[in-house]
C-alpha cells in the first residue's frame, strides 16, 4: 500500500507543480492572457480532483483498516482494547488533518 500511496502522492505533487509553473506564464508582461491559459485551467481542475482522490484513498484505507481489525478481533476472540481501540484513537486524531488538506486544496 505504501507504493500505491507514494505513486498517488508523486502524481499529485507533479500535477500541482505543473499548474503552479503554468500559472506563472498565463499572463505576459503586457498583461495579456497567453495560450498557456487554455492548458492551465483544465490542468488545475485535474490537479484539484487528483488531490481529492489521493487524500480520499488514504483516508478510506485508514478507515477500512480499523474495521478489519475490529472484525478480525471479533472472529478470533481477542481483546479489542489491544488492537481496535488504538486504531480508532489514531483515526479520530487524523480525521481533521485529512479533511483540512482536502478542503484547503479545493479552496485554492
Amino acid at each position: 500500500m505504501i507504493s500505491l500511496f507514494l505513486g498517488l502522492t508523486i502524481a499529485n505533487l507533479a500535477l500541482l507543480a505543473a499548474v503552479f509553473v503554468m500559472g506563472l506564464f498565463v499572463v505576459d508582461h503586457a498583461g495579456r492572457v497567453t495560450d498557456m491559459y487554455d492548458w492551465h485551467l483544465p490542468l488545475g481542475i485535474a490537479a484539484g480532483l487528483m488531490t481529492a482522490l489521493t487524500h480520499t484513498a488514504v483516508y478510506m484505507y485508514h478507515m477500512a483498516t480499523a474495521r478489519w481489525l475490529e472484525a478480525a478481533s471479533d472472529k478470533i476472540g481477542i481483546d479489542p482494547a489491544r488492537w481496535v481501540a488504538p486504531a480508532l484513537k489514531r483515526k479520530r486524531k487524523v480525521f481533521f488533518v485529512f479533511m483540512a488538506a482536502i478542503i484547503s486544496v479545493m479552496v485554492a
